[in-house]
């Protein structure tokens, strides 16, 4: 969040990052943390990215398998998600309702480019149009969970 921005709890947002081995530091002392349920005050990992979604410090949870840029082309771990030019390949294995989205390295959404039903095989989805930024990923959603996510470097 950039200063001066709202968030959906308020005007801006109050954190605080410590070390997790920091001895001398405590959440009931800490002012910023003044109303928040301990489940609210303590994050299981971070990640800090600059303004352009590019990822300067922590872990992405999402897989590292990688697409390069020169050829884009790559296959996922699991083989569901195929970049080839101007084409994404998806093959499912069941009927269901399914998405198909650009996230940038912290998960959030920046593109729908498929959500619908599809029948088990091979389906195609147009990316003419899209252009990918460092540190996208493709993520291919069943039924709202994550089947496959792959990195577009």
């Amino acid at each position: 969040m950039n200063s001066g921005e709202k968030s959906d709890f308020g005007n801006g947002v109050k954190f605080a990052l410590h070390h997790s081995d920091e001895q001398n530091w405590n959440v009931a002392d800490d002012p910023s943390h003044y109303g928040l349920t301990h489940e609210m005050s303590q994050a299981d990992s971070i990640v800090v990215l600059d303004l352009s979604g590019s990822l300067l410090w922590g872990a992405i949870p999402l897989s590292s398998t990688v697409m390069p840029k020169n050829n884009r082309k790559a296959v996922a771990t699991n083989g569901s998600i195929t970049i080839d030019g101007d084409q994404v390949l998806v093959a499912v294995n069941e009927s269901a309702y399914y998405t198909l989205q650009v996230v940038d390295a912290s998960g959030i959404p920046l593109q729908t480019l498929f959500k619908g039903a599809w029948n088990d095989g091979e389906h195609y989805v147009s990316i003419k149009n899209v252009t990918f930024a460092p540190n996208n990923y493709l993520v291919l959603g069943r039924n709202g969970n994550i089947l496959n996510k792959v990195k577009i470097e």
